[in-house]
């Protein structure tokens, strides 16, 4: 999720699959959220673990974020999910991580 970050914030090189990967292992690591804010814990005092939560909460801060944005249109893009309840997608993991 580091990695993906740093990534992403790079503007010129950026790329929504970027966003999406972030949002998708948030989703899907073992317990989803709860477990990810467990496993990342165990690296708080790690600058760089600490500086891409930064970005991460900055691109997923809520509904018109970047982060947000790029992983809803490929959500409904790709599976066909209405906007609305793709927002829902995104945003829940993210509030039950609380990265804010």
């Amino acid at each position: 999720m580091t990695l993906k970050a740093f990534a992403y914030l790079d503007e010129e090189n950026r790329a929504a699959k970027d966003a999406y990967d972030i949002w998708y292992t948030i989703v899907n690591f073992k317990d989803g959220p709860v477990s990810v804010k467990e496993e990342l814990s165990k690296y708080k005092r790690n600058k760089d673990v600490a500086d891409a939560f930064k970005v991460i909460r900055r691109v997923f801060n809520n509904e018109t974020s970047s982060g947000t944005k790029d992983v809803v249109n490929i959500l409904t893009a790709r599976y066909g999910l209405d906007r609305a309840l793709a927002v829902k997608e995104v945003m829940y993991p993210i509030r039950i991580l609380k990265l804010h």
